[in-house]
């Protein structure tokens, strides 16, 4: 019987690639907190205005969980990646011309489509490798190692140049990520036209047949809520800091940056541990130390300490999505999985813009305090929705 490394090396580049997706989607989410200031400056805009920005992310993600699925079926699961990644090129494209508000607005949906699609397909990929707990915290991990790079590089443009400048970055290797996923995982087609000729279930049935599994159900909602709660963070905390804490805007910035170092050391460092001991209880755990972090970041009011309370909520962050993918993987059958994964990465793709919008609504209203207890809230509802994920043990 050949080994797993034997059965992971012919599939090593499509892997590669999947690493590239995830670092270019959260080097894209740490770019955003950062720039969102200047946009709301170049555009003259309120605080509710500019977050129709995460509005309009949503409905990309919205449209990639309905669409998904079918394009999954009628094209592959790799040409949907490839289509994901052209629609985000196309999307940076025409952000960074800096065209009038509302049109920027409607290419964040094809930014949020592409977003999406890509991430959607490298969770199903990796989720079907061996080690796939393993594996997906270290995808996990590369997306936060994306986000770390972002606000250096974003703070790093914005001291020469516009922001919009920061998305001919994001463009290039948006364009060079679709060549690159079209190329890897051009052999990954067979693979799939093969695991779909498994089964004569229609499409419909599919989709009703997971839906119908708690860990769906349920899943899709923890991870809306997860990941708004990631994103918000990452987006907001860093006008909360350079309003309520300090005006250095450089060092706020390496503050964001501490937070996404934290999201990928606890992906890297804590996934080994959490299979280890049990998912179930170990998340308990993560989200009783992130309540505690966003609680000392809320009434501390000191730069040092809130440094330390972002690293700590990122790395309390860190494991959860792979460890929900992983019980996923567990405790779906294997003809659902693909299309589970896609539902449950929508969901928590469309957290990432649902919930930075809504702050951003209610910073216009009641002010940027909102930011800590609003997660800390968020975080609270995560403990809730963790009660009814099914155990896989």
């Amino acid at each position: 019987m050949p080994s797993k490394w034997q059965r992971l090396k012919p599939r090593l580049a499509p892997l590669l690639q999947c690493y590239l997706i995830q670092f270019f989607t959260g080097m894209n989410d740490g770019n955003l907190g950062i720039v969102l200031p200047s946009i709301q400056s170049h555009y003259d805009v309120s605080q509710s205005i500019v977050a129709l920005v995460f509005l309009c992310y949503a409905s990309g993600f919205a449209a990639a969980a309905v669409l998904n699925g079918w394009m999954v079926r009628q094209l592959t699961q790799a040409k949907t990646v490839v289509v994901g990644a052209a629609s985000l090129t196309l999307g940076f494209g025409m952000i960074l011309i800096a065209l009038p508000f509302p049109a920027l607005c409607i290419f964040y949906i094809f930014v949020g489509l592409g977003v999406a699609l890509i991430q959607s397909g490298a969770n199903v990929f990796v989720g079907e490798l061996p080690n796939a707990t393993m594996m997906l915290n270290f995808l996990h991990a590369s997306y936060g190692l994306g986000a770390l790079v972002g606000p250096f590089a974003a703070s790093s443009l914005l001291e020469r140049t516009t922001w919009n400048m920061t998305y001919v970055v994001l463009c290039g290797i948006a364009g060079m990520n679709t060549v690159t996923a079209a190329v890897s995982f051009h052999d990954e087609d067979t693979v799939v036209a093969d695991a779909d000729a498994d089964t004569d279930v229609p499409e419909r049935g599919v989709v009703f047949a997971t839906l119908r599994e708690r860990v769906t159900q349920v899943g899709a909602v923890f991870l809306l809520f997860y990941v708004g709660t990631e994103v918000t963070l990452g987006d907001w905390a860093y006008t909360f800091l350079i309003t309520e804490r300090s005006d250095d805007t450089q060092s706020m910035a390496k503050v964001m940056s501490g937070y996404w170092a934290g999201l990928c050391i606890g992906r890297l460092c804590l996934g080994w541990v959490t299979s280890r001991f049990g998912e179930k209880q170990m998340v308990y755990g993560y989200i009783g130390v992130l309540n505690s972090t966003l609680i000392t970041f809320w009434l501390v009011k000191s730069v040092w300490v809130d440094c330390v309370a972002l690293v700590l909520a990122g790395i309390a962050l860190g494991p959860l999505f792979p460890t929900l993918l992983s019980i996923a993987r567990q405790t779906i059958p294997c003809r659902l999985y693909a299309t589970a994964v896609g539902l449950l990465s929508a969901f928590g793709s469309g957290g990432s813009a649902l919930f930075p919008y809504l702050t951003g609504v209610l910073i216009n209203s009641t002010g940027v305090t909102v930011v800590p207890p609003l997660t800390m809230a968020m975080a609270c509802v995560l403990f809730i929705g963790w009660l009814f994920i099914p155990n896989p043990a």
